[in-house]
């Protein structure tokens, strides 16, 4: 059952992704959508407000997800006056507290009489606007909020629906800078020095191709040579382990932000930079308010992908936000997150939005700015042209009825409190990162385009005048005061003399270098500082220490994974403290001078380390298996990988700490394994012995296909199945891939199939439901094999039933195994025994059955009738390299690798194992003299003979400009 919001119809400044829009169906959005609505409609009930909308879904049997918003807000304006990073800490403490004392009672409740937990999704704690969210809330529920005396309000979580206008392709290599990034000066600054290193800039959008060629090196995630997620990315909704994307909006906007592709190809503002990102959308494409808020927590204080061990510390400078409303009144939703994020020294840049978004004319007119846009408190970025410097029809304008405050907490409006746009940037035609490969690029127009310029500069202007890190007023002024005025008759009574400012423009177009000259002369004098942090006893780069200045002004960054730093700071007499895990912390002196630069080399004394070793197998055959080991530690984590030929791995790591190691092979077929070692106190081994997946059965070399398979994917009952239910009214079981409910939680496993009893009104008591396949024959030692969420929770049965003879009569031959919470099941890998219908013709069902009451449900996917998957006879892995040595070291990617009379031939690969690289191919071939052949047109086969032991793995490279022999040829048996 998808979950029932409600929709929020707005002009999102997104004007160049296409996403599917949410099917308009009874069961997910009500109909009232094509207006602009102002605030939402609500009723007094007993203490909260109340969305009416709420009791009209309730009535059609629907249950809505809600955001529950509690009395109380943190005192944040202490913050403001504290060390950089001790405000960021201040704020997240005071935010988390307020939320505790505030949902305490209500919490209790959710877990103790509705059997809601965090840890199931039963409801999600939004601490950053002291608010929950409760997916799937029924009437029991909402009654428990309504009596409630600490909730305020209770609102529908409402969804922005998502863009339409698509981007378009634009040329793929330019060697040098945009026209819109050379328009606003940025290269000038670039010529200064200052390209907005040492300032992490961040988007909440529709995601980032992170190994885009203009983005992978700027991106945190990025160690170097490989890929780590944790604080650089989250995902809200399906909490994905690495970035995903709803098209290339996201990859659009970051782009303008920070992209280079090292070769001129300039796209970005502050190329310098490092970037973070939090997906806004959801699958649908829809940003649903409460994704946009736990983003919104996220960027105060990011975690790893899993939502865990938030860090104030590592919270960007300023949030690009190319999203908002249609409304002509404010709407708040995103208060409690402007809120923090100012008071934690974070500039929030919102774009003004487009006239097509929202079906207006072009120009759209006055009071057209939507929210969260349309605050006071945010930087509001409205277009120009893509470098003529005038106002661009598509825009919207103000003037807002939420005036800014002004100084000290705000910039300064000079007496023009209801101006939006505050400033604009080039926003027709705008060239940046596409997201159809990692060298494609795309053209876009809006005011999504434009906000990312002031985004970047704000990055440029920290490194430059590092006073105002975290001044998010005197920024935001800085940026207005030293913008090119734009004329453009409004038609507002606000419009300043000479219509500048004006309610299209603000007060005109920025000037990066006029900016970063004015900020600097506003700081005083400043010398730059750069160094390196490296290990005393090896030498090598310390990655992510922390530095911490004390001094004129205090300051606090982290090193980059080479182990540098570098940083703008007022001139003066500093004390820093370095620290990093796995060292002993240490204490430095230094004196920065005006106008000079300045070096610090530190080193760091190594803690006492233990070495953890062992060998990635395969846990039935033996051989060897490369391998990505993650190891997750205190405060982050670092990974090594196996050998590919005898699957050993070592690691030194400081003693004393608990680490969880995963294993994840780079050989396809396989399931990763982990294992958590506690107080690593001596060198210790930790094989893995890894299980082939036999129900993808993919593994080199492994057999045992064939047969019927379903994976569920078409969203929709597969031809030749049937389902029958005894309760009317009901189709019975259901296919997609948002099927749970607050008492079964599934967890994502693309699309599927459920029997979901909780998501169901009580109109019968009495429900069975199977979902039955089509005829089957049954080969010798025949198989069931499938994936299964089922928790057996409030009496639910389940069982799978065979008939041979068309249904007309079942038995029952297996039943699921409950995994996980009772409300939240996990998914896992079944098998059934079906050799004692061998060579008869069978059905097979699936079917549940409540007992006469309410009861939670049964999901299962990869459905797989076939003989047992099972490793192959005497034989090894054959692997190794394909290059072209004429060519110089590098690797051939997209040549086949076949062994004849063989299975499957490979094809070769760069690997993520940067000692490994491209041309990489890995094989099975069956023992004996076996002969190889190697294809990539235009070059001529080559063919090679190798004798294949009866296990192990056999290493042979191959070099098409050394046709004749073989470079290689490694043996690792065992017999």
């Amino acid at each position: 059952m998808r979950r029932v919001r409600a929709f929020f119809f707005i002009a999102l400044a997104l004007v160049v992704v296409t996403i599917p829009a949410r099917p308009a169906d009874a069961q997910t959005q009500p109909t009232d959508v094509q207006a602009a609505p102002a605030a939402p409609a609500a009723s007094s009930v007993a203490g909260p407000v109340v969305d009416q909308g709420i009791g009209s879904l309730l009535a059609k049997g629907q249950r809505p997800d809600v955001i529950v918003r509690f009395r109380g807000r943190a005192d944040l304006g202490s913050a403001r006056a504290m060390a950089y990073g001790a405000r960021g800490r201040s704020v997240y403490q005071a935010l988390k507290a307020q939320a505790e004392q505030s949902q305490s009672a209500v919490r209790q409740q959710l877990e103790r009489r509705h059997r809601r937990s965090p840890s199931s999704r039963g409801y999600t704690v939004l601490w950053i606007d002291n608010s929950l969210l409760i997916p799937e809330a029924d009437e029991a529920v909402l009654d428990t909020l309504r009596q409630a005396a600490d909730v305020e309000s209770i609102r529908l979580d409402r969804a922005i629906p998502p863009p339409f206008e698509p981007l378009a392709e634009a040329p793929p290599t330019l060697r040098a800078a945009g026209s819109n990034i050379a328009h606003v000066r940025a290269p000038e600054v670039w010529a200064r020095g200052y390209r907005g290193e040492g300032i992490v800039v961040a988007n909440i959008d529709s995601g980032v191709r992170y190994t885009h060629q203009t983005l992978f090196r700027s991106y945190r995630g990025f160690t170097g040579t490989a890929f780590d997620h944790d604080y650089a990315w989250y995902d809200p909704y399906e909490h994905t382990a690495e970035p995903r994307r709803n098209g290339g909006h996201g990859t659009h906007t970051m782009g303008t932000i920070v992209g280079d592709d090292g070769s001129g190809n300039q796209i970005g503002v502050a190329p310098g930079a490092r970037w973070i990102a939090c997906v806004g959308s959801a699958l649908d494409g829809s940003l649903y308010f409460s994704g946009l808020i736990e983003c919104g927590q996220f960027m105060l204080a990011p975690t790893d992908t899993d939502g865990n061990n938030p860090d104030p510390d590592r919270r960007p400078a300023v949030v690009n936000n190319s999203w908002g409303g249609c409304g002509s009144v404010y709407e708040d939703f995103y208060e409690g997150v402007i809120d923090a994020w100012i008071a934690a020294g974070i500039v929030p840049v919102f774009s003004n939005g487009n006239n097509t978004n929202c079906g207006y004319p072009a120009p759209p007119g006055l009071n057209t700015v939507g929210s969260p846009g349309r605050s006071g408190k945010v930087l509001g970025i409205g277009s120009t042209g893509t470098s003529d410097g005038l106002y661009a029809a598509h825009s919207n304008q103000g003037p807002t009825d939420d005036f800014s405050p002004g100084y000290p907490t705000y910039p300064d409006h000079r007496g023009f409190p209801d101006l939006k746009p505050n400033v604009s940037a080039p926003g027709v035609n705008i060239r940046s990162a596409g997201d159809a490969s990692d060298g494609g690029y795309a053209g876009g127009t809006g005011t999504s385009m434009s906000a990312p310029h002031v985004t970047g500069l704000v990055a440029l202007m920290w490194q430059a005048a590092p006073c105002l890190v975290g001044d998010t007023a005197t920024t935001g002024a800085l940026i207005m005061e030293t913008a090119n005025p734009i004329a453009y008759a409004s038609g507002s009574s606000s419009d300043g003399p000479g219509n500048v400012p004006n309610q299209a423009t603000g007060w005109g177009e920025i000037d990066a270098l006029t900016a970063i000259d004015t900020a600097i002369v506003a700081c005083g004098p400043h010398g730059a500082l750069a160094g390196t942090v490296v290990a005393g006893d090896t030498g090598q780069p310390v990655a992510g220490a922390r530095l911490v200045f004390h001094g004129p002004r205090p300051y606090a960054l982290l090193g980059d994974p080479s182990g540098a730093f570098a940083r703008e700071l007022a001139a003066g007499d500093y004390s820093v403290d370095i620290a990093a895990f796995g060292y002993a912390p240490t204490t430095r002196t230094v004196t920065v001078s005006a106008g000079q630069p300045t070096t610090l080399a530190v080193e760091l004394a190594p803690t006492p380390r233990n070495t953890l070793s062992g060998i990635v197998t395969d846990g039935t055959t033996g051989w060897p298996l490369h391998a990505r080991i993650h190891i997750a530690q205190p405060g982050g984590s670092t990974q090594t990988w196996s050998d590919p030929q005898t699957g050993a791995y070592a690691i030194a790591l400081p003693a004393g700490h608990d680490y969880t190691l995963t294993a994840s092979p780079t050989v396809s077929g396989y399931w990763p394994g982990s294992a958590a070692v506690t107080g690593l106190s001596a060198d210790m081994s930790l094989p893995f012995g890894l299980t082939a997946d036999t129900i993808a059965c993919t593994a080199p070399g492994y057999a045992g296909g064939g047969g019927m398979y379903e994976d569920f994917e078409a969203g929709a009952l597969p031809p030749g199945w049937t389902r029958s239910t005894d309760r009317p009214g009901w189709a019975g079981w259901e296919f997609g891939e948002d099927l749970g409910s607050g008492h079964f939680v599934i967890p994502p496993h693309g699309h599927y199939a459920a029997s979901n009893d909780d998501a169901r009104p009580l109109t019968s008591i009495a429900r069975r439901e199977r979902l039955i396949t089509p005829p089957l024959t049954i080969e010798a030692n025949g198989q069931l094999r499938y994936a299964s969420a089922y928790s057996g929770g409030f009496g639910l049965l389940a069982s799978i039933e065979a008939s041979t003879d068309g249904g007309a009569t079942w038995t029952a031959v297996a039943s699921p195994i409950a995994t996980g919470s009772v409300d939240a099941p996990q998914w896992r890998r079944e098998t059934v025994d079906l050799s004692g219908y061998a060579g008869q013709t069978i059905r097979l069902a699936f079917r549940t059955d409540d007992g006469g009451g309410w009861a939670s449900g049964w999901a299962i996917d990869d459905v797989h009738v076939s003989p047992p998957c099972g490793p192959p006879g005497p034989g090894a892995l054959v692997l190794g390299r394909v290059i072209d040595s004429a060519l110089g070291s590098g690797g051939l990617d997209g040549a086949t690798v076949a062994v004849a009379g063989g299975a499957a031939p490979a094809t070769t690969a760069s690997s993520a194992d940067a000692a490994l690289g491209a041309g990489w191919y890995t094989l099975h071939a069956s023992a004996g003299t076996r002969m190889l052949r190697v294809r990539l047109p235009p070059y001529a086969d080559l063919e090679r003979s190798v004798d294949v032991p009866v296990s192990g793995v056999v290493r042979i490279d191959f070099d098409f400009a050394a046709p004749g022999v073989a470079d290689r040829i490694f043996l690792q048996g065992f017999e």
